[in-house]
């Protein structure tokens, strides 16, 4: 069954054209055309990393009907009134398509008041404790697993031997590294904290409309402490000033724990890895291994892995 007809049948409107949108790491993204108006389609190939779409979308949704200004895109529910269906085996969501394009050159102080705002209101939200921060570590079996495929199998070539050759460079220190982590992680669930929604990923996702500005990919949203959405800014003292300045006239904090950014800065650099060096693994075309290897060159060691050499 194609993915036309699958909506077709699920929201009963006629489908004019389906259009390939930029693919995400865990979905594939498609702009649905029908004769009254443009929708926004995730289709999410990777199952394993969308466990909290099914509960997430439903407060997304709240969220977004709610909120006085329009910050998030909308859900929208089936026929049955479901929030996600399945293409295949694979779970989806249809959302409104928001005017605009995606933008790394926002307005950092209307992107702090967005996410402030959403932090806000989602206070007088009951707390989903399937969504709750749990600060957990990634599968260290799994990436030990992958670690040894890459530094210890013999006859690698192509993408699987240059990421063998890159993560050489490292070898020694990811397992300490790990286990810092692991200290970090003990540290936070031992913390009294007050828990708001966060998004997780905020800053590379935003849409740009004039004015206007909106936060989208919500998927993997979490009640957690306030350093979830923060420690992206926590290195840069003028963004870390003028979040703060938000926060404040919101009446949220404190936002700058050093334990807790410290759990998220290892924890980006973790998942990303073992996602990276999944994709790698799994994937059978070239193409999509090769970026999977730029992102682990880029995102990994070049982005957040020197941000780690300051953490205690």
């Amino acid at each position: 069954m194609n993915i036309e007809t699958v909506l077709e049948e699920q929201f009963h409107f006629p489908v004019c054209g389906l259009e390939e949108a930029p693919r995400g790491f865990v979905a594939d993204t498609y702009y649905v055309h029908t004769p009254s108006q443009r929708f926004f389609l995730k289709v999410f190939r990777n199952v394993r990393l969308a466990g909290n779409v099914p509960e997430a979308v439903k407060v997304q949704y709240q969220i977004s009907r709610e909120l006085p200004q329009k910050l998030l895109p909308e859900p929208q529910a089936t026929t049955g009134g479901e929030f996600v269906f399945y293409v295949g085996r694979y779970p989806a969501v249809l959302y409104e398509c928001l005017p605009g394009t995606a933008s790394r050159s926002y307005e950092l102080g209307s992107y702090f008041e967005a996410l402030a705002q959403i932090h806000v209101y989602s206070l007088r939200l009951p707390v989903k404790r399937s969504l709750v921060e749990a600060f957990s570590l990634a599968d260290k079996k799994q990436f030990q697993s992958y670690l040894h495929y890459f530094l210890c199998t013999n006859d690698l070539e192509g993408v699987e031997l240059e990421a063998r050759h890159l993560l050489q460079n490292y070898e020694g220190r990811l397992l300490r590294h790990w286990q810092q982590w692991q200290c970090h992680a003990e540290v936070c669930r031992q913390q009294a904290v007050t828990l708001c929604v966060t998004h997780g990923d905020g800053p590379g996702n935003v849409i740009e409309d004039g004015e206007a500005l909106y936060i989208v990919d919500w998927d993997d949203l979490q009640w957690a402490p306030l350093e979830r959405d923060t420690w992206f800014h926590a290195d840069d003292p003028k963004e870390k000033e003028l979040l703060q300045e938000v926060l404040d006239c919101h009446g949220l904090g404190p936002a700058f724990r050093s334990c807790f950014l410290h759990y998220y800065t290892y924890k980006r650099f973790f998942d990303d890895l073992l996602d990276f060096l999944e994709g790698i693994c799994q994937s059978s075309e070239e193409s999509v291994k090769r970026d999977m290897l730029v992102g682990i060159r880029t995102d990994c060691f070049q982005g957040t892995y020197p941000l780690l050499s300051g953490l205690q």
